[in-house]
């Protein structure tokens, strides 16, 4: 009896809009007023046994209407004029409150329909929005607004309200209760467009929930409606967003095998997300082949393949794309120019970024503050201050406001050069212009201060930056660490590591090797060991620096058996050795004469494809030098030169002692004269170890002669010089 009233008074509804004369519509308000009357005291006079309970600040209570018209006559007249403003001064929660949960549902639901059937679709969502809210706001999950709308739609279910809520489930991120709507409305016959899954599809790729944009795209394929070419680039931009780009690939091919064409959007987001996994040449000879088929590219592709060569250097490459854009009738982006800027200042062209700034200004870009500051940036990095000053200054004289990343970078471009009273007078002139210092301003103050030595000044400012309000980092802290460690205050450190926990601030990777570097630096390997094995308590994972640090440290005081251990740790976690901590390694073991050992490991890192550097090769060589076997030591100068490594003159010096301990002068001499055509100049050393070859072989006058060539070369004797030649004048005498 009750579903029969109610739909006959929404078929009223959906009659007013298709009647324009007044007569018709006073009718219809009349029979609209009794079932509305009629529906009312059915609800509310025993009929509906549903027990109906509303809140009332902590309490709740039972509402009884016998008798009340409630809210119907209100709704009559909403839905006889339409009148907004009406509604206006409704509040479902006073409604709640007044009227009781059940009964305002059911108002509010019909006032949804009315709104909806006068095509008025903005104000439905209003109306859904605010008994969502309340539902949210009193954790009300004892009704479901779906229910009251479908109970209200009658045998036609039209599609407006239960859109409207997917709309509004989706704004309040309510992922899971709009997929739900969407299946529901399915089951009972709601017919729906492509268009309302793909705002439900943007919500959740832009949340990444993973599990809920599979079980969508599955119903959409299974049961209708089906996927677009605007759902395939979503599902594009969310795995190439995960990096998983053979799965992008696939839905590429999956859209070519349904008919749908990829749009200009679609091709984009496919490059985007392979710029940043794939190999570069690979993408290039894609775009190339895409460009080929004439299919559609814009300013976005484009963009993305500029960025990925200029962030990798090749900026060659990044501008022959670039005039390519420019043929094909793309305009170039400020994203394209200040990709390219990056590019250029990163390599020190800083003409020719200057040059992009002016003909952006040329072709009508204004530069915005991040082209810009990149440029600015690239200057100061790059040791360029005064010419990046005059372009500070040259920006303001244009009428360019500085903000608080301008001068924060050119601030750190004096600390970088060591010139903290000038960074200092752009900090006074920052707060001048009623800029406040951020962090990054400060970090960069203590940073300064701490690498010219100046210990004091640097935490000065660490309480100067908290008085005013500026909270500290981990990368700030742990400046200051590596200040207290580099001036040999090991236990300043460690209590500046237990305020930093007090403060809540979490000390990292980098902070624990700061401090454990310098625990090996002042040969405290054990105390380094311990903090070791606190910083994989924590949870941290050691990266190949700090396990670097730790190697270095216990090698130079010869514990090969802890060495090894932590070898073996790496091992076993999995972390491959760098170059460094493997020529730590051999160069310590040949130090101790341990070379069989220190081949087995040169042997393994060329096996796993980690190029050895000249230190390796170098200790090496000279422990088979120091072991007399030539023969091995120049297989490896031989490999060493045939890799494309350059000898330095250490390693010429070796292996010119080894053969002069062996008596071959003519060998020794052979490679003193190489030195000179590969234009690596002999120390005191190498002059030294010829002259003791050519003493030891009695040939005194080579031997002054090629004192005299060193002399002559501006290369002072040292004791071991003198040594040799006061041999010499002994014998002479």
């Amino acid at each position: 009896m009750r579903r029969a009233k109610i739909e006959h008074f929404c078929q009223c509804i959906r009659n007013y809009r298709q009647h324009s004369g007044l007569s018709t519509a006073l009718a219809v308000q009349e029979e609209c007023s009794q079932v509305a009357v009629s529906t009312n005291v059915m609800i509310f006079n025993g009929e509906n046994e549903e027990k109906n309970y509303v809140i009332d600040g902590q309490n709740k209570r039972r509402c009884h209407l016998r008798g009340n018209k409630g809210l119907f006559p209100l709704v009559v007249r909403i839905f006889h004029s339409l009148d907004w403003n009406l509604v206006k001064g409704l509040s479902f929660a006073d409604n709640v409150h007044d009227f009781g949960l059940y009964h305002s549902l059911n108002a509010w639901a019909i006032l949804a329909h009315i709104f909806s059937q006068a095509g008025q679709h903005g104000k439905v969502g209003e109306l859904l929005r605010c008994m969502l809210l309340y539902k949210r706001q009193y954790s009300c999950a004892d009704f479901d607004i779906f229910t009251f709308l479908v109970d209200l739609s009658g045998s036609r279910k039209p599609c407006s309200p239960f859109h409207s809520l997917v709309q509004v489930l989706i704004e309040f991120q309510m992922h899971r209760a709009a997929l739900n709507t969407i299946t529901r409305m399915k089951e009972i016959g709601v017919v729906y467009k492509t268009r309302l899954c793909n705002m439900l599809l943007q919500g959740l790729v832009k949340s990444k929930k993973v599990k809920m944009v599979k079980r969508l795209i599955r119903k959409m394929k299974n049961s209708g409606p089906h996927p677009n070419v605007y759902t395939y680039t979503m599902l594009l931009k969310f795995y190439c967003d995960e990096g998983d780009i053979d799965q992008a690939s696939n839905i590429l091919l999956e859209m070519e095998l349904n008919g749908i064409v990829p749009n200009a959007v679609s091709y984009s987001t496919y490059l985007h997300g392979l710029c940043k996994v794939a190999d570069p040449e690979m993408v290039l000879k894609l775009f190339h082949k895409m460009k080929e088929k004439h299919l559609p590219l814009n300013d976005y592709s484009y963009n993305a393949i500029i960025h990925m060569l200029c962030r990798r250097e090749d900026m060659k490459k990044a501008l022959i794309i670039f005039e390519e854009m420019k043929a094909c009738g793309i305009l170039p982006t400020v994203h394209t120019y200040s990709s390219l800027i990056y590019g250029f200042c990163k390599q020190c062209h800083f003409s020719k970024g200057f040059a992009l700034l002016e003909e952006m200004a040329s072709v009508g870009i204004k530069p915005n503050i991040i082209c810009y500051s990149m440029f600015l940036n690239g200057l100061c990095k790059n040791q360029e201050i005064e010419i990046a000053v005059r372009f500070f200054h040259k920006l303001a004289a244009l009428g360019f406001d500085h903000d608080e990343v301008t001068y924060g970078i050119i601030i750190d471009g004096f600390c970088r050069n060591g010139e903290m009273a000038i960074a200092h007078n752009y900090l006074n002139a920052m707060v001048k212009n009623n800029l406040v210092p951020d962090i990054f301003c400060y970090t960069s103050l203590i940073h300064g201060y701490s690498r010219c030595g100046c210990l004091q000044e640097a935490l000065n400012i660490f309480i100067v930056m908290q008085e005013n309000g500026i909270a500290p980092n981990v990368i700030t802290c742990t400046i200051l660490v590596d200040a207290f460690c580099r001036d040999g205050l090991i236990q300043e450190a460690f209590k500046f590591l237990d305020d930093m926990l007090e403060r809540g601030i979490i000390p990292n990777v980098i902070t624990y090797n700061t401090v454990i570097d310098g625990l090996c630096k002042e040969n405290k390997a054990s105390e380094a060991w311990s903090l070791f094995h606190e910083l994989v308590k924590r949870g941290l994972v050691p990266d190949n620096v700090v396990y670097g640090s730790m190697v270095d440290g216990l090698v130079k005081q010869n514990d090969f058996k802890n060495a090894f251990e932590l070898y073996a740790r790496m091992t076993k976690d999995g972390i491959q050795l760098n170059a460094v901590t493997y020529t730590i390694f051999i160069h310590g073991l040949c130090k101790n004469n341990m070379t069989h050992e220190a081949m087995s490991l040169f042997k393994e890192m060329i096996s796993k494809q980690v190029n050895p550097d000249t230190i390796a090769y170098t200790s090496l060589i000279s422990a088979y030098c120091r072991s007399r076997n030539m023969k091995k030591a120049w297989e490896l100068f031989s490999t060493m030169l045939y890799s494309g490594l350059l000898p330095d003159v250490v390693t010429f010096t070796c292996l010119v002692d080894g053969y002069c301990k062996l008596h071959q002068m003519h060998d020794a001499a052979k490679l003193f004269g190489e030195m000179a055509r590969m234009g690596i100049l002999p120390n005191v050393a190498t002059y030294t170890a010829l002259m003791i070859g050519y003493r030891n072989s009695c040939d005194l006058n080579k031997m002054l002669m090629v004192y005299g060539n060193m002399l002559r070369k501006g290369i002072s004797p040292d004791m071991v010089t003198y040594s040799a030649l006061g041999f010499i004048m002994r014998k002479k005498e």
